[in-house]
């Protein structure tokens, strides 16, 4: 059984998950009885690990397919997600991570395909990078239709991440409604400077409302 601290944690996310659910132990890599530690075998570390590598890194950096290392490699060398002891045994290490390292790819996928079908599709790209097909996808059919008539189709999508996104809104808070575009649009353009200004006359009074339902 291994266990970790949250000294031996550079990602804040992963420190904020030993503060909430880690126990008082012995940490596995630096030693320490003084800190509160969690189990490297607990789902909730083994899904944070899972969803650190989707954000840091693209699959083609741990797609042996594509060039890139495993899990070991990738986690024993990287410093985003854990911060080793600089006086660190490689055994010690060794043993950490393979403590979880065969439970990665399970509940949360890092695979676009296996086998054959690999090249057959796009593979993913880290969520740090700021893009999402995903993502796109929703916000385009978001400017199209009304998120009530979007949301059942990619509800699934987030049903796990719920408890990570969801924001309690006060009886008492005051909120301004905005619609995104705009009645009608005009622009300036500048040859010469080669430059361009837009100019917009917003929604306004009952055209603020919602979009309409197509």
């Amino acid at each position: 059984m291994s266990r970790i601290c949250e000294a031996c944690s550079k990602d804040p996310f992963l420190k904020k998950i030993i503060r909430e659910e880690g126990i008082k132990g012995k940490c596995s890599l630096c030693g320490s009885k003084s800190r509160g530690v969690i189990d490297t075998s607990q789902l909730i570390f083994i899904n944070t690990i899972n969803c650190l590598i989707r954000y840091y890194f693209s699959e083609c950096e741990y797609h042996s397919k594509l060039g890139g290392q495993d899990f070991y490699r990738l986690l024993s060398e990287d410093k985003r997600i854990f911060a080793y002891p600089k006086k660190i045994n490689d055994d010690v290490i060794d043993d950490f991570l393979m403590s979880f390292i065969e439970e990665l790819d399970k509940d949360i996928s890092l695979f676009t395909a296996y086998g054959r079908d690999i090249y057959c599709h796009w593979p993913k790209s880290a969520v740090s990078y700021g893009a999402s097909r995903l993502l796109s996808t929703i916000s385009e059919e978001l400017k199209k239709q009304n998120y009530f008539l979007v949301e059942p189709k990619f509800r699934r999508y987030f049903k796990r991440t719920r408890a990570h996104v969801t924001h309690h809104i006060k009886a008492e808070e005051i909120y301004i409604r905005a619609r995104i575009g705009a009645i009608k649009s005009a622009s300036n353009v500048d040859i010469e400077k080669n430059y361009t200004n837009y100019f917009y006359t917003p929604y306004q009074a009952e055209a603020i409302g919602a979009p309409p339902i197509l």
